[in-house]
């Protein structure tokens, strides 16, 4: 489930933590739930987060370098999307190709 502006904390983080292997999975589709992610906590910035019973104190300079990460991942390994980096379409060019 995606988050919205009305998802708890609590939601927020189940969506990084369940995203987070997007690397590991090969999944283009999981990185941009965990940047959507990053993006919600680095908002909110939180100094504590409590989920379940535990608690952990997470540094926005941390969920920045993961959404770089995860952007950086994303921009090389999507396969969805046919714009570049820059948001223009590259084509080949065989025009002075040799056989």
């Amino acid at each position: 489930m995606a988050i919205t502006s009305a998802s708890t904390l609590a939601e927020v983080i189940a969506q990084y933590e369940d995203s987070a292997d997007y690397d590991v999975s090969n999944d283009s589709a999981k990185c941009k739930l965990f940047i959507v992610a990053c993006r919600f906590l680095l908002r909110r910035n939180p100094n504590e987060i409590a989920h379940g019973t535990g608690r952990v104190r997470i540094e926005p300079g941390a969920i920045q370098k993961e959404l770089e990460k995860a952007q950086a991942w994303l921009e090389g390994n999507d396969t969805t999307s046919v714009a570049g980096p820059r948001g223009y379409v590259r084509y080949a060019n065989f025009r002075n190709f040799r056989t």
